[in-house]
């Protein structure tokens, strides 16, 4: 009982003589030596004074004790480098400081300590480049170019597995040529941006050859052709004047509002991808017709579709497409 009692008041001095040790500023009023802060009875933070500057290393805690923030002063405390950590103990970023500003290149990581980007600051803003990494920090997915906080100059997006596009900035906003690449580098879409806005004429690409010309104003579509291979050779259709395409046999066949049908070698499928999406609906998978909104008058008694061209074969919708179809022609 006696050397319990011994050992407990020995434990008490040496908490009384650290305390005593810690926290502790000289006649000046300045700081000097370990200075260690609580709240509700846990750490927050610790580090050393010299003249009222920190100094080294300083550690800050989370609320459960880890320890969320590292800085490394030099400079009388103008600067340091900092490094954050995850709840995992893992490094969430590091950069430096300057004068209490970011300065110079900054890196931040996932909890698993890979790295997913890094980008330059000066002044407290974003310059220079900014890069993105895919979840293993090896490929870059990303990179912005920034100058003063602002994205100005090259930038380069990856599409993963549908490949990558290229365009540049100028004050915050898209600016010159955009391209659009597939995985293996074959160009995909060309045009240019203005003020953010696209304008005049784009290009859409499979294969090494142009298969929709598209021409925007003040970023609104405003002609959309499609090219088709023909056996005379290639023809361009303003998409506006087709009314219907489906599949017919080993071709696709395309009938424009004026009645005049077209035969074309395009395959049906990668040709829908390329009809406009707001204009053309599906009527019936089965018979693979697409027909323009433009074109549908409504239903007819017996079920078929009735259109403002004549058809020399009968359009029965199925169940997916009555119903479009009455939703479309309901009057309130």
């Amino acid at each position: 009982m006696r050397y319990t009692l011994l050992l407990l008041c020995a434990n008490l001095l040496i908490a009384s003589i650290s305390t005593q040790a810690q926290n502790k500023t000289d006649e000046q009023g300045r700081k000097q030596g370990l200075w260690i802060k609580e709240r509700k009875g846990k750490k927050v933070s610790e580090g050393h004074f010299k003249d009222d500057y920190p100094v080294d290393t300083f550690y800050y805690y989370d609320s459960k004790g880890r320890v969320a923030l590292k800085n490394v002063f030099s400079n009388q405390g103008k600067d340091n480098y900092s490094y954050l950590f995850h709840s995992n103990g893992t490094l969430k970023a590091e950069g430096n400081y300057k004068d209490k500003k970011k300065e110079g290149q900054w890196i931040f990581y996932n909890d698993k300590g890979k790295r997913i980007s890094e980008l330059n600051y000066l002044n407290d803003q974003k310059d220079g480049q900014e890069k993105l990494y895919d979840d293993e920090g090896k490929q870059v997915i990303q990179a912005t170019t920034y100058k003063q906080g602002k994205r100005e100059g090259a930038f380069f997006k990856s599409l993963l597995s549908m490949g990558y596009y290229t365009c540049s900035y100028h004050n915050d906003k898209f600016e010159g040529d955009y391209k659009e690449y597939s995985a293996n580098k074959d160009l995909k879409v060309q045009g240019r941006y203005l003020a953010g806005q696209k304008q005049g004429q784009w290009l859409v690409y499979n294969n090494k050859e142009i298969k929709q010309k598209l021409t925007y104003h003040n970023d609104k579509l405003v002609i959309d052709i499609l090219v088709v291979h023909t056996m005379q050779g290639d023809k361009e259709l303003l998409q506006d004047n087709i009314a219907l395409a489906r599949e017919k046999g080993k071709q696709t066949q395309i009938i424009l509002a004026s009645g005049e049908k077209i035969a074309c070698m395009n395959d049906f499928e990668g040709l829908l991808s390329y009809l406009n999406g707001e204009k053309f609906v599906r009527i019936d998978e089965k018979s693979k017709i697409y027909l323009n909104l433009n074109t549908l008058e409504g239903l007819n008694s017996d079920g078929t579709v009735r259109t403002k061209v004549p058809l020399d074969f009968s359009i029965i919708p199925d169940d997916n497409g009555k119903a479009m179809l009455q939703s479309l022609f309901r009057q309130d």
